[in-house]
């Protein structure tokens, strides 16, 4: 939607990347343990799509992100 209205840049913050511990969430009533086994594949996952996106607008990251150096 951005893009089809024109955005060249925009700013993320709170896309840290996911990590194996339980530190992914704010609160621990979030945690999914099925899903913390595909940490690293979700990760994979995410950077190809910012990777992507980053061809067409430009990404800037606002707080530290494991997708920082994929851009």
């Amino acid at each position: 939607v951005l893009m089809k209205i024109g955005v060249k840049n925009v700013a993320l913050a709170g896309m840290d990347g996911f990590s194996k511990g339980n530190d992914n969430y704010f609160s621990v009533d979030m945690i999914n343990n099925a899903k913390l086994g595909e940490v690293d594949r979700r990760n994979e996952i995410m950077s190809r799509m910012l990777k992507i996106f980053s061809r067409q607008i430009g990404i800037k990251f606002i707080t530290p992100s494991l997708y920082a150096e994929e851009i």
